[in-house]
């Protein structure tokens, strides 16, 4: 019978499910491991992630052909267990070298801080990792084989989602195989669960689809790949014009989503190359309440390097590398972010304020990434506990949605006289008062001079065009009070303080376009002038962007407990290292210069001197400022709209793998309904469903033929058809009469010659059709 199941086919069927869940499994799990390897490179050969894999499958293959697949995984896990129980020196030490690698990526990636472990021995850590590979791949060969045997589709795409993200991060071949072999497996994994096997199995022609599928997806998997490899071009990391703006604007949007109700300003979190006019809604940004406001600096965003269009935080892996550094330095209460009230408690100028209040602040509409904190902050004194203290820039919020309350201990007051604690720091440095102290802050000031005082060479030489020669810095920098002076009388003079002001041109490096054709901005961009320009001097120097609290906002009042910030005190300023007292805001914008309490320079600040050496003053590794030549420019613009097309080309890729599963699956449930149809008990039933299929199959394409007679019907087939089509379709026709007209018995021998007839005619519509009419038939008409 047509619909029947035989030996032959079935044997096929069972062939064609065991290669495609073996080689789904090895493709998944060798695939999930290499790249693992890319990202956290041990340095252990791909072979050994190939044969763990492999032999693993093979085996549990090769006994589940016994029913004893399940025996062998519990008997292989034992002894793998049991050989690391037992402190089997190759594969411990192998397994050490191997989490401590991962350790390691995982810290500079993230800035998470885990333990390490000591190895056994070092004399023999290749063998012993690459052993270790091999029985981790086993390890991970097992558990792929089950996921697949079980048919967890959702859980192979749980799995492999890691692997497809990192795709496209360095694009060559070999960042691309351990993407491609997942991508591969999982495509294995959905043929299996679209048409399963065993008693779930879709039956006879359709046993077929199991690899049919499979070659689908896998092609349309390789086309993806090689389109993604073509965007992202081997030993390039770079991508600009347009698929660097839909990078950035995936990511703007994902940081307004979490941290911003709305838009209340024009701050652009170091971006100074998209800060256009200023504007500022009425709300309210910050409400901060203290027993005693005071004039003051609220630090959110920190840039600390600069890449030519926008400030970015320092690496997590710079961090992460100096975790020990920060460890200790905290152990001695030092922390970059709160260092000023530190210094002040080591002398005993009772000149200097010396005070401690709580001081809340709520966050009412501003974004909630930061925790706004004054310069004058207490170390340690914050409440929030979810917040990234180990670093030296702001405090950040972890929580997905940011932190909108929190309160902290201050001394406030501080930032107008760190002219005087800067002075009588240094001489209680000098009479060995606080020795601690002073180590601390030796190590820590050794950190900053090596991290905030880079510039490039074209950063260098366009700053020197304008201030003139950088001065004496055999002491590290010139003195304080000249850089400061010198820097501010160059932008009150040369330069038009303007909220007005258009936006940087696309493609501009910004110090360029500032200092040599636009010469007009605001804060924001005379924060950035300046923080180069102390670099310039020799001087640790950052971005700053937050809030103020302004003379204005407390003059004529009473002693207020509770101020509301508006969005319009939204400010950007420069910040520098002073040796021994650390950082403080330094005002440079003409308007703010009235509006903010200003220091007395003129008191006692003097250069002091660093422990460390003299870290470099150029880094020529940092993205070079020179202007992009028009003819380059060109190239890039049209390799970048070449990247975009390709880009929408992989998007079509996809939806097109998303519409062929789709009809697929939609052919699979056909097929199952049409032999549930053929091979009803009931005869009549199932001889009326097949003549009626058997029609539907040949009008396909033949519309002239609606309404027809049956002999017109059988001229038809004369013409175009064999013989026997024509006496199969007389006795299926004599059949079907009797079946729709008479209440005799159908018998199985007649309901098979209808069945014959069926088969001869979608048999013949197939071989007589195009390549096209028959991808139609199947896949879209679902007739066959």
């Amino acid at each position: 019978m047509f619909f029947s199941v035989d030996k032959k086919t079935d044997h096929k069927k069972n062939i064609s499910a065991f290669l495609t869940e073996g080689t789904a499994a090895w493709f998944l799990a060798a695939g999930i491991l290499l790249t693992l390897e890319q990202w956290v490179d041990t340095g252990c050969p791909a072979v050994f992630y190939w044969m763990g894999t492999g032999i693993a499958i093979l085996i549990l293959q090769l006994l589940s052909l016994k029913k004893w697949a399940l025996q062998g995984t519990f008997l292989f896990a034992g002894v793998i267990l049991a050989a690391v129980l037992a402190g089997v020196t190759p594969l411990v030490n192998g397994l050490t070298v191997l989490y401590n690698t991962l350790v390691q990526t995982v810290g500079e990636s993230t800035g998470i801080v885990l333990p390490k472990f000591v190895l056994i021995r070092e004399t023999t850590v290749g063998r012993d990792m690459e052993a270790s590979c091999f029985v981790l791949a086993f390890a991970v060969g097992m558990i792929f084989f089950w996921i697949i045997r079980s048919r967890w589709f959702w859980l192979a795409i749980v799995v492999a989602l890691p692997a497809f993200l990192t795709a496209g991060q360095a694009g060559n071949v070999k960042v691309y195989a351990g993407p491609l072999l997942t991508g591969l497996g999982v495509t294995g994994a959905l043929a299996l669960s679209v048409y399963g096997t065993g008693k779930k199995a879709v039956k006879n022609h359709t046993s077929r689809l199991v690899p049919e599928l499979y070659l689908y997806l896998s092609v349309f998997m390789l086309a993806g790949v090689l389109l993604a490899s073509t965007v992202f071009p081997s030993g390039s990391r770079t991508v600009t014009g347009i698929s660097k703006a839909l990078q950035d604007n995936g990511s703007n949007l994902l940081n307004h989503i979490r941290y911003e109700k709305k838009k209340i300003n024009s701050l652009p979190k170091g971006r100074v190359d998209q800060a256009g006019s200023w504007s500022a809604t009425e709300d309210t940004a910050l409400t901060v309440t203290a027993d005693q406001l005071e004039s003051c600096y609220l630090r959110g965003f920190v840039g600390s390097s600069f890449d030519g269009s926008k400030w970015k935080h320092l690496k997590t892996e710079d961090y992460y590398n100096n975790n020990g550094l920060f460890y200790w330095l905290h152990q001695a209460g030092l922390y970059g972010n709160a260092q000023l009230d530190l210094a002040r408690s080591l002398v005993e100028d009772k000149s200097i304020p010396h005070q401690d209040q709580v001081m809340k602040i709520t966050n009412e509409n501003a974004d909630s990434e930061y925790i706004y904190t004054p310069y004058e902050v207490k170390a340690g004194s914050w409440s929030d506990a979810s917040v990234w203290e180990n670093s030296d820039e702001t405090l950040r919020s972890f929580r997905l949605y940011g932190s909108r309350s929190y309160e902290y201990h201050v001394n406030t007051g501080l930032t107008s006289y760190f002219p005087e604690l800067a002075a009588e720091t240094f001489l209680s440095i000098q009479d060995k008062k606080n020795t601690e102290y002073e180590q601390a802050e030796s190590y820590y000031n050794a950190f900053v001079y090596e991290h905030y005082t880079g510039l490039t060479k074209s950063q260098t030489e366009l700053l020197s065009r304008e201030l003139g020669e950088a001065g004496d810095q055999t002491k590290g920098h010139i003195d304080y009070y000249s850089a400061i002076t010198k820097i501010r009388e160059c932008l009150q003079n040369n330069f038009i303080y303007d909220k007005a002001c258009k936006k940087m041109p696309e493609g501009r490096s910004f110090l360029n376009y500032f200092l040599t054709e636009s010469r007009t901005g605001y804060d924001v961009h005379f924060a950035t002038v300046a923080a180069l320009m102390f670099r310039y001097y020799g001087i640790p120097a950052r971005y700053t962007e937050g809030y103020v609290i302004t003379e204005d906002d407390l003059s004529g009042k009473e002693p207020a407990k509770t101020l509301d910030i508006p969005a319009s005190n939204g400010h950007a300023w420069p910040e520098i290292y002073v040796d021994g007292i650390g950082w403080v805001p330094i005002e440079v914008s003409p308007d703010y210069l009235k509006r903010m309490k200003q220091p007395d320079l003129t008191k006692g600040l003097q250069a002091g001197t660093r422990s460390a050496q003299q870290a470099a003053e150029t880094l020529e590794t940092n993205t070079p400022e020179e202007e992009t030549s028009l003819p380059e420019l060109l190239r890039k613009t049209m390799f970048d709209l070449v990247r975009l097309i390709l880009i929408l080309l992989l998007v079509f890729d996809i939806i097109l793998i998303l519409f062929m599963i789709v009809v697929v699956l939609r052919r699979a449930w056909a097929c199952c309904r049409r032999k549930k149809g053929c091979n009803q008990e009931d005869n009549r039933k199932a001889v009326l469903y097949m003549m009626k299929y058997a029609m539907s199959l040949l009008l396909y394409g033949q519309s002239q033929l609606y309404g027809s007679k049956k002999k017109d019907i059988r001229s038809y087939l004369e013409k175009e058809f064999s013989g026997e089509l024509v006496k199969l379709y007389d006795t299926a026709v004599t059949v079907g009469e009797k079946a729709a007209f008479s209440k005799h018995e159908i018998t199985w021998q007649e309901k098979a010659s209808v069945q014959d007839y069926m088969k001869k005619l979608k048999e013949e519509k197939l071989k007589k059709n195009r390549w096209f009419d028959r991808f139609m038939m199947r896949y879209i008409e679902r007739l066959c």
